[in-house]
This record gives C-alpha cells, structure tokens and sequence, in this order.
C-alpha cells in the first residue's frame, strides 16, 4: 500500500495494489481535513510515518486553534472498510513553531521530533516578523496529551525556513536550513541529544559562494559509510543558479566535514533551463536518484520540461 496527502482542505489517502498484476490500482479517501474548523488541520504537505500500532501520524501548514499549523495522528478503523479517526496531537502557535511543512521521525519511545519553517525566535535579524523556524519534539503522555519541547530555534545566523524533514543517524538529528547562516545561502546542522539537559546544534556546512550550492530545500540521506548526502533548489557552478547535488564528508580524526559537488543543473538550451531539485535524494545500489522541479523561463519563450528524473553514479 501506498499513503500520502494532498494539499488545500487535504486529504489522507491510500492506494492498494490490484489482485491481479496490471490491474487498476484502488484508491481510498482516509480522512479529509476540515479547513472550516478551527480545530481541524488543514495543508498536509510532509510524508506521513507509521508506528508499529498502524496508526498515522503527519503535519498540516496550517489549521488548529491558532491557524499556525498541527501535528496529528490517525487511527485505523476496528472494522475493515470503517472510518479513519483522526487526533489532533498538538497546535502550533507562532512561538513555538509556525508552518510544519515536513514529515516527522518518531523514535522507539514513541516521541515525534520535527520542523517549522517560521515561528520561535523573533529576536534575529530576519527574524523579526514571522520567525526562523524551530526543531521540535513532542511526547506521549498519560490521558493523551502531547507535550512540546524546543530543541532549537533558529535565529538567521544558524539558518532560516527549514523546509526539510529530520534524519537520524547514530544517535543524532541531521537537516538542512533553506535560508540564512553565515553567507546567507542555507545551512546543514547536526542536533546531538543533551541526555537530560538541553540538545547541542552544530552547523556542519554553510553553503559559501553559491558554487557549491545555495538554499537547500529537502533533508538528507547518509550512506553506510557515514557520508551525507543532499540537494539544494540555487546555486551550483552550472552557469546559471539551477541547483547541485552534494556530498558532505568527516574525514576520520576530524571534525571539519568536507563538501563535494556531485551535480550542478545548468542550461539545456537558450531558451530555459532545468530548474533546482526540491525533493531529497534516494540511495539505491549505488546509485543516487532525485528529481527537479521543472524549469525557468530566461526569456519569453515557452517551457517544454515540467521536470526531470535523474540518478547520479560514481560518487
């Protein structure tokens, strides 16, 4: 089976394999978000996680009692072909987080850990009006409550909007900022958990001259050998700011980790060219897949690409 979501008022829904092969796949309505409740979520944007109970757990952009964006579980039916019921686990409210546009990463206790674009601090320099955006926790508690905690805000100088969901690896959280940092052009950052005391944020790589890339959009992956890998919607030494593909390397001993450029978009023609990747990579026999969005228009003419699939070897 299949399961995702889909923006405006939202929808959950699942797509079951045909009995016979090449047959029609079926599609079922899970559950629609309530965009004229102030209670409902509304907006699903981010993947959707199971945990080993079968229940579903994802963000909406925006909805809940401040209309600033929720977390919420469904649960499924105890009779096949029943009604999903649907629980809304928290509602953001500016300061603690303002539009979670990514899915979430639930650990084997049960918390969820995700992101916000805007929302948290205010005291950044480009942060005043609508937040940085935050990395949260939520946890189970007794009677069904949820309980938040921060474990960083953003405030410009580490980064801006993260987009992206979390990636865990050996015991620490790994994402990307679309936004901010040291140059201005996004950041990665690793959160090491404090073991009772607060969470450590690191950035491990600012994006610099916009050659290397700029405004990472989605997560990243790693490999088996610890190497990280992500892509980001500008920059690249294509010729035109079109996006790349990267590598982030610790060498053994270090604590520097070192960026290699996989791919960087560029022209096809004079007419448009590809525009950056805003979907993370895929790892697969040695191979790295992703996609691109579509293309920009240089001049007035017509674009032919609405986007492209690529995969990426010998890295």
């Amino acid at each position: 089976m299949v399961r995702g979501s889909r923006i405006f008022r939202g929808q959950s829904y699942e797509l079951s394999p045909p009995a016979v092969s090449g047959g029609t796949w079926t599609f079922t309505k899970l559950y629609t978000f309530q965009a004229t409740s102030s209670t409902d979520g509304s907006g699903p944007s981010g993947t959707l996680i199971f945990d080993h109970a079968g229940n579903l757990y994802g963000t909406t952009k925006s909805g809940g009692t401040s209309n600033d964006g929720t977390v919420f579980e469904l649960s499924p039916p105890s009779v096949s072909g029943g009604a999903w019921t649907e629980t809304i686990l928290h509602s953001f409210s500016f300061t603690d987080g303002f539009v979670p546009s990514a899915g979430l990463y639930m650990d084997g206790a049960g918390n969820l850990y995700g992101t916000t674009v805007y929302g948290g601090s205010t005291t950044g320099l480009e942060c005043s009006e609508a937040g940085c955006g935050v990395v949260f926790k939520l946890s189970p508690g007794s009677g069904g409550a949820w309980t938040e905690q921060l474990l960083h805000r953003f405030d410009y100088t580490d980064g801006e909007n993260p987009y992206g969901a979390l990636t865990f690896y050996h015991g620490n959280f790994y994402g990307t900022a679309y936004a901010g940092g040291a140059n201005h052009l996004g950041t990665v950052f690793e959160l090491t958990p404090g073991h009772g005391g607060p969470w450590t944020f690191t950035t491990i790589h600012t994006f610099g001259s916009g050659a290397d890339g700029s405004n990472p959009y989605s997560g990243v992956i790693f490999d088996s050998h610890g190497n990280l890998y992500g892509t980001t919607f500008g920059g690249g030494d294509g010729g035109v700011p079109a996006g790349s593909a990267y590598k982030l390397s610790l060498p053994s001993g270090s604590s520097t980790w070192s960026e290699t450029v996989l791919m960087s978009f560029s022209d096809t023609n004079d007419e448009y060219y590809v525009s950056g990747p805003m979907g993370g990579l895929l790892l697969r026999s040695g191979k790295l897949y992703g996609t691109t969005s579509g293309c920009f228009q240089e001049f007035n003419f017509g674009c032919s690409i609405s986007g492209t699939v690529f995969s990426i070897t010998n890295f």
